[in-house]
């Protein structure tokens, strides 16, 4: 990895393995699709970047992105699945589905539609809480009314190649109340210090 080039050529015989759904070991299909995320325009996968990109820079985060996930459980289930089998009460489940309207986005996911309702119903039903994030928009609004809602807006990645500081608004939405995070402005990340919440909150 860390001898890669940036060659548009490259990024095709990449693309055309994951179209084609060629058969790989883990480990190598991981690697092949870190690659071609990073070559890739907007991370989507679909057009060369045209940009240099020095993979080996990578590797301090994936290594400190390791030593902060060892002790998590990583599972590739069904959402509802996950979600019913983690869910009890005082627990806090974070949600981070396709944006309505971008379900053909992402490579090798299978989201609906209709899995946007199925994934409303199932957060409604938690015994334990929840925090979403959506994009903004109308159709997201009206399927969850009665939820809490806030909103907020991060950077436009696409967008600060022709517009520097453009931000994109989304929403939180949660089954608790998120007014204390939303006064801080408090963005966290996976490296994040997270301190232990107090008891019987």
């Amino acid at each position: 990895m860390d001898l890669c080039l940036n060659s548009r050529e490259d990024f095709e015989r990449l693309k055309d393995l994951f179209n084609r759904k060629v058969e790989m070991d883990a480990v190598t299909r991981a690697a092949c699709f870190f690659r071609l995320i990073r070559m890739s325009y907007g991370s989507k996968c679909v057009s060369f970047s045209a940009q240099p990109c020095d993979l080996e820079r990578s590797f301090p985060a994936i290594r400190a992105a390791h030593r902060r996930l060892k002790n998590v459980i990583i599972e590739n289930r069904d959402f509802e699945a996950v979600i019913r089998h983690y869910d009890q009460p005082g627990a806090l489940q974070y949600c981070d589905p396709p944006y309505f309207g971008t379900e053909d986005y992402y490579l090798d996911v299978d989201f609906a539609v209709a899995d946007h309702y199925r994934l409303r119903d199932v957060l409604g039903g938690m015994q334990g809480y929840f925090l979403l994030s959506y994009n903004d928009c109308p159709e997201i609004r009206k399927l969850y009314t009665g939820f809490e809602m806030v909103e907020v807006s991060r950077l436009s990645n696409l967008a600060q190649r022709f517009e520097g500081g453009a931000k994109y608004p989304e929403l939180l939405i949660a089954n608790y109340d998120m007014t204390e995070r939303a006064r801080q402005n408090e963005q966290l990340s996976l490296f994040s210090s997270i301190s232990q919440p107090e008891e019987g909150r």
